[in-house]
């Protein structure tokens, strides 16, 4: 969160599944010159990670999934997951039987974003990691949302990608605002 590092996602080895280990690089090592080796951020393989603004917690994907299959319904999906870097616990977000991907955390921490297809098609939904609460954002029925992001540096502004072509919407700060 401070903008020291970067964090990656690699696949070291050439075995199968294709499972990559997301790591950070920061910008300048402890010789004080160039960047530094890349380090282990999260030990499992993961997609999708996103550091929260504690610089404790981070956002996963992580499940069996190799890939994403629209409509999809049973075991070989993602979740969305929180590691804790403090104390080295994973705490499991999402837990049904369709794809939720692309967790996005709001500017300030206290909601985490995500696509799920729960529901039907893909849409983002948000979790309060205080209450438990899980909110449905928008609400496509046929047409999912595909890579959906925040904007920087208020994370306001969403850019989503359909079958459509791109959609630029600003997203309602209401917890329970709704928008197509």
């Amino acid at each position: 969160p401070d903008g020291s590092g970067l964090i990656c996602s690699t696949r070291r080895g050439d075995t199968w599944p294709d499972f990559r280990t997301p790591q950070v690089v920061f910008f300048e090592s402890s010789q004080g010159y160039g960047p530094s080796s890349p380090q282990t951020l999260i030990p499992c393989p993961a997609y999708g990670v996103v550091m929260h603004p504690d610089g404790d917690r981070v956002a996963l994907e992580f499940g069996p999934g190799n890939g994403y299959r629209q409509g999809y319904r049973g075991t070989h999906k993602e979740d969305i997951w929180i590691y804790r870097q403090s104390d080295g616990s994973f705490t499991r977000v999402t837990e049904n039987d369709v794809s939720n991907i692309n967790p996005m955390w709001s500017a300030d921490g206290s909601v985490l974003y995500f696509r799920s297809e729960e529901g039907g098609a893909g849409n983002v939904w948000s979790w309060n990691p205080e209450t438990g609460e899980f909110i449905q954002c928008t609400d496509r029925e046929e047409i999912s949302l595909w890579n959906p992001r925040m904007g920087e540096p208020d994370r306001k502004w969403w850019r989503m990608n359909g079958w459509a072509g791109f959609m630029y919407r600003n997203f309602r700060t209401a917890r329970r605002g709704k928008w197509r």
